[in-house]
């Protein structure tokens, strides 16, 4: 999980195990959760189109697997 706004501002300092508890603290204030995947931002939303936020808060900077559908248009990416 990446919190996107540290993630744009700092680079690969704003990813990992290193910069979890500051992203946990982004995401639960309401800045935007996604997954990377290479070089590809997927913005996560939950299936009935609320912010994902509360639920992969805590899951900052941890690899992980999810399912759902994947949309994309005007080159942005929402899973």
């Amino acid at each position: 999980m990446v919190d996107v706004v540290c993630y744009l501002d700092h680079g690969a300092q704003g990813l990992g195990k290193a910069h979890a508890e500051c992203a946990k603290k982004c995401l639960k204030s309401g800045l935007p959760v996604a997954l990377k995947v290479g070089d590809q931002l997927y913005l996560a939303s939950m299936a009935d189109h609320t912010a994902a936020n509360a639920k992969l808060a805590e899951l900052a900077g941890q690899q992980v697997t999810v399912h759902g559908t994947v949309m994309e248009r005007d080159g942005q990416h929402l899973i």
